[in-house]
């Protein structure tokens, strides 16, 4: 799908992958969720000098919440419910956001979060945690599920948001704080390289491209150098 530019949250994209109904469409709620998750992200930059997407699971919620919320939605975060293990076995758990509209469908989501390295191939860490969010989510029984909503139509799906770093060149001779542009068709290339590897489990995927603004040198601690966060990807696995 071609790129859609939000003024100054920056552009945004998606592919879709066999997508079920309700979500086959272009307007779908996955693509709403990643053009709020653009803002808000953008918002808290602006006010904090800080990126949100670049912590773990649970302060992803600063910017999932709120997103949902200026969707529209009501939401429960961490939603009381019950997975099975072995046999009949079925033990309490927690799910991450519960979501929903008037008397619309639901959406049972669980979040993860893993890195992307800019012209790398998905990362083993990120798989696991693909896999353990679709294992998480095939766990909830039909039971607890009908529990969970008041609507006709319940859809269950993962979420893992891959904030992208780029390491820049040591003779760029850029100093920290500085802007470091990485262009639409240098994700594009980076995409095309990715989807290679991406595993068949994936239903949907969407990247935003930050703002120039939000393009900055920063010193990394893993590195003896600078490095860019140029955008976030977020990978999506519905389970029917």
């Amino acid at each position: 799908m071609p790129w859609e530019n939000k003024s100054i949250y920056g552009w945004v994209r998606q592919e879709l992958y066999n997508m079920p109904k309700p979500l086959d469409g272009e307007n779908n709620f996955l693509y709403q969720s990643l053009i709020e998750f653009a803002k808000v992200s953008t918002q808290a930059f602006d006010n904090i000098g800080d990126y949100l997407f670049s912590y773990k699971e649970k302060q992803l919620s600063a910017i999932f919440l709120p997103a949902f919320y200026n969707l529209g939605y009501g939401v429960m975060q961490e939603a009381p419910t019950r997975r099975k293990k072995r046999g009949e076995t079925y033990t309490h758990a927690w799910l991450d956001y519960w979501v929903q509209k008037d008397d619309e469908t639901v959406f049972l989501v669980e979040v993860k979060h893993s890195w992307q390295y800019f012209g790398g191939i998905l990362k083993k860490d990120a798989i696991s945690k693909i896999n353990s969010s679709v294992d998480q989510l095939k766990h909830i029984r039909k039971q607890d599920v009908r529990n969970l909503s008041l609507a006709n139509e319940t859809v269950k799906l993962s979420l893992l948001v891959l904030p992208i770093y780029r390491n820049v060149p040591l003779d760029s001779n850029l100093k920290e704080d500085e802007e470091f542009m990485t262009e639409r068709n240098e994700i594009d290339d980076m995409l095309s390289y990715l989807s290679q590897e991406m595993p068949s489990s994936i239903s949907w995927m969407g990247v935003w491209l930050l703002p120039k603004r939000m393009q900055y040198t920063f010193q990394s601690n893993e590195i003896n150098g600078l490095r860019t966060f140029p955008g976030v990807i977020i990978l999506s696995c519905i389970i029917t």
